[in-house]
């Protein structure tokens, strides 16, 4: 079973952050005394379809998880018009 398998069907069975996190191929490695601390500071987000997250130059100061859906990473060429560079779905 892939990640993303993994994760939409713990998603399905509990939507909880800790129990996505610990199934998370990234945060699952973690003990679980780290892990509860790492959800303490979880922030669960939705956005809209064209909604952008973060933009060139940003500096990042947080980690994003998908945790359903799909987020592009886009850059605009000459004229202006966004091209998908990377697409990242659930895991």
């Amino acid at each position: 079973m892939s990640t993303g398998d993994r994760l939409r069907s713990q998603v399905a069975q509990d939507s909880s952050p800790f129990a996505f996190l610990a199934a998370h191929h990234l945060f699952g490695v973690l003990p679980p005394e780290e892990l509860r601390s790492l959800v303490a500071e979880v922030a669960e987000r939705r956005y809209r379809k064209g909604h952008h997250v973060f933009f060139p130059g940003d500096v990042p100061s947080q980690v994003y998880v998908v945790k359903q859906g799909l987020i592009s990473l886009t850059k605009g060429d000459e004229h202006g018009t966004a091209r998908v560079l990377l697409t990242y779905g659930c895991g």
